[in-house]
Parts: structure tokens; C-alpha cells; sequence
């Protein structure tokens, strides 16, 4: 993952304007803070995912929207979603969640969903619904 960021950072370096490189950084910055990993405390990477990923959205707004997008099968929204659930804006987090349902995200996603970035959410009857929508409610 480590590998991840220097490359993502050296496309920045040579492109600012390259959004699709800022959604890989954000998306790496959430895997590296995701307990599971280890590699960075989640107080030091959501932050820098939330950035990236609002940066690669100010340069491409189509980044979050797949029939949009130039990488069709790609959507941010469940990746926003999880840092905003990890900092505690459970509205947030539900919006961007509802909107990559809407999306049709990517099936890999939702083992996401199992993970702990996800834990705030859990008792947030938006949550349990969403849940029980994809076919993970217990």
C-alpha cells in the first residue's frame, strides 16, 4: 500500500490536475487506515483520504458517477461514504452510501460494508435498511 501512495503522489507530482490520481490516493489512504491494516492510524489517514477524494472531485466531477466516468465500472461514493462515517458524519456518510446504491456500485463494495470504517453506522436504522436492500442483513 505503501508502494500505492508513492506512485499515486508521484502522478500528482507530475500532473495536479490528474483526478483519477487523487481518487487511488484516497482510496489507498482509506485501506491504510482501515484497522485490518494497520499501517496508519485512522486519525491520520481518513483525514488525507477525505482530501484526496474532494480534490479528484474538484477536478473531475464525473469520478463518483459511473455512466459518467471514463472508467465506467469505478465510483467514490462508497469510499466518501466511509470516511465520513469513520469522522462521525453518519448523514454524510448515509447520503454518499444511498447514492452509490443508486449507482449500482461495484459488487467488491460491499464487503466493505463489513468492515469497521462502517462500525458508527451499524445501530443507524438507514443502515439496516441499506443492509437488508443488498441481501447482508442479519
Amino acid at each position: 500500500m505503501k508502494v500505492a501512495l508513492a506512485y499515486f503522489n508521484q502522478a500528482i507530482d507530475e500532473d495536479p490536475n490528474y483526478a483519477q490520481a487523487y481518487s487511488g490516493l484516497a482510496d489507498t489512504y482509506a485501506v491504510l487506515g482501515d484497522w485490518q491494516h494497520a499501517v496508519m492510524s485512522t486519525k491520520e489517514a481518513l483525514p488525507k483520504a477525505k482530501a484526496a477524494a474532494i480534490k479528484g472531485l474538484e477536478l473531475d466531477s464525473t469520478l463518483s458517477d459511473p455512466k459518467k466516468s471514463s472508467n465506467a465500472s469505478f465510483t467514490n461514493a462508497p469510499q466518501i461514504a466511509m470516511i465520513y462515517a469513520s469522522m462521525g458524519d453518519n448523514d454524510q456518510a448515509m447520503h454518499w452510501l444511498e447514492r452509490a446504491y443508486e449507482e449500482r456500485f461495484n459488487p467488491s463494495i460491499l464487503l466493505r460494508l463489513l468492515r469497521s470504517g462502517f462500525d458508527p453506522l451499524r445501530s443507524d436504522p438507514r443502515f439496516e435498511d441499506l443492509m437488508r436492500r443488498i441481501g447482508l442483513a442479519r
